[in-house]
C-alpha cells in the first residue's frame, strides 16, 4: 500500500482577500486626503508638517465663522416657523365650549 499525503494550495480567494484589502486602504487614504483638502480649503481646518505626514487640526477662526452662519441660519429658520405658527394658530377656527 503507498500512502499519498496532500498538500492544499494556497488558496487563490486568500490572495484577492489581501489585495481587496489594500485597495479599500488606499480608497479610505484618498478620501480622508480629499476631505482633508476641503476642509482647508472652506478654513475650517489648518495643516502643518510632521517629518512626512500631514498633521490637521481645527482653525477656530473658521469654526467661528461656521457658528456664526449657522446661528443666523437657524434664527431665520426659527422665526419663519414661529411666524407660520402663529398665522395658522390666527387662521385656524376657535372651538367652541
Amino acid at each position: 500500500m503507498s500512502t499519498q499525503t496532500f498538500e492544499p494550495k494556497p488558496s487563490p480567494t486568500a490572495n484577492l482577500v489581501q489585495i481587496g484589502s489594500s485597495v479599500e486602504d488606499v480608497i479610505q487614504q484618498r478620501l480622508a486626503e480629499e476631505r482633508a483638502r476641503l476642509e482647508k480649503e472652506a478654513g475650517l481646518v489648518k495643516d502643518r508638517a510632521e517629518g512626512t505626514r500631514r498633521v490637521y487640526y481645527i482653525d477656530p477662526e473658521g469654526l467661528g465663522e461656521l457658528r456664526r452662519w449657522l446661528d443666523e441660519f437657524w434664527d431665520d429658520a426659527l422665526t419663519s416657523f414661529a411666524k407660520e405658527v402663529r398665522t395658522s394658530d390666527n387662521a385656524r377656527p376657535k372651538k367652541k365650549k
